[in-house]
């Protein structure tokens, strides 16, 4: 999860050579990735929380209601 939120502010490098919609996507990995650890360790409020960020950084609007739908199928 911190990994994810480095990933997605970047680094003063990263900013200048970087482009932001290759971070947001490695981010968005991260936080997939976070997300399904959680699940699988039965921490379901920190999964839908991944799940939500995940959703919130998803320009695909069927990926994002997929990600909307994982989070509320933890509860």
């Amino acid at each position: 999860m911190a990994k994810a939120n480095k990933t997605k502010s970047g680094s003063f490098f990263g900013n200048i050579f970087g482009s932001k919609d290759q971070r947001n996507d490695d981010a968005r990995e991260l936080y997939l990735k976070a997300a399904n650890c959680f699940k699988l360790a039965e921490d379901k409020y920190k999964a839908a929380e991944m799940y939500i960020k995940c959703a919130d950084m998803e320009d695909n609007m069927a990926q994002k209601a997929s990600h909307y739908k994982e989070a509320g199928n933890q509860f």
